[in-house]
């Protein structure tokens, strides 16, 4: 997370849309902790960002 926090830094619209779906998911999901929804919202923006070839191959698993 904290390489793509430096990416907005570099004027990149891309990395502030990456920084931005990644701290929103957070957000959200902590909001909605022990809710299923919550494990969807970060499974959501982990696709997004993965399918859009800026994530990880392999998504990890929260944990608490």
């Amino acid at each position: 997370m904290r390489n793509r926090a430096a990416r907005p830094a570099t004027g990149d619209d891309d990395g502030m849309v990456q920084f931005c779906t990644m701290v929103g998911a957070r957000v959200l999901a902590r909001a909605t902790r022990g809710n299923p929804i919550s494990e969807e919202l970060l499974r959501a923006a982990r696709t997004a960002l993965t399918e859009s070839g800026t994530g990880q191959s392999e998504p990890h698993r929260r944990t608490a």
